[in-house]
């Protein structure tokens, strides 16, 4: 990579790791063992009108130290992703392969006994002022 692109790339990851820790918080909180960040979500939160899948692998790699397993469904006229899936567990195999709304593929975690949440993500302003109250213990989630 040049050297813009390395800077580039390392702010996209500073990025991506205060997202992780905003997200393992809100799963911890409300006792779920996955998240579901829909394509829209990440697009408004990453001030994007597009994004390559690549941006989503970076997105994965970024935050496996939080949640060991990803997963995403695609658009299948596009083949671009839908949905990203983020778990501290592992998934049960075939859990994402077919298509299903994001409230059919919740029940389906839910029968496997996996808890899933569908995240609603705040600017990424927010997010940090909200995180900087919630670690100084001004705030809560």
């Amino acid at each position: 990579m040049a050297a813009g692109d390395d800077v580039y790339r390392e702010a996209q990851a500073r990025l991506h790791r205060i997202l992780g820790s905003y997200l393992s918080m809100y799963a911890w909180k409300s006792g779920a063992d996955c998240v579901v960040i829909q394509r829209e979500e990440l697009l408004e939160f990453l001030e994007l009108t597009r994004m390559k899948n690549v941006r989503v692998d970076w997105i994965k790699e970024d935050l496996k130290h939080l949640f060991r397993y990803a997963k995403t469904t695609v658009y299948s006229d596009s083949g671009n992703y839908a949905e990203l899936y983020l778990s501290r567990t592992k998934f049960p195999k075939g859990i994402c392969d077919e298509p299903l709304k994001t409230e059919q593929r919740i029940e389906k975690f839910k029968a496997h006994g996996l808890k899933l949440v569908d995240v609603s993500l705040p600017s990424e302003h927010e997010l940090v002022s909200k995180m900087a109250l919630i670690l100084t213990g001004i705030g809560n989630m």
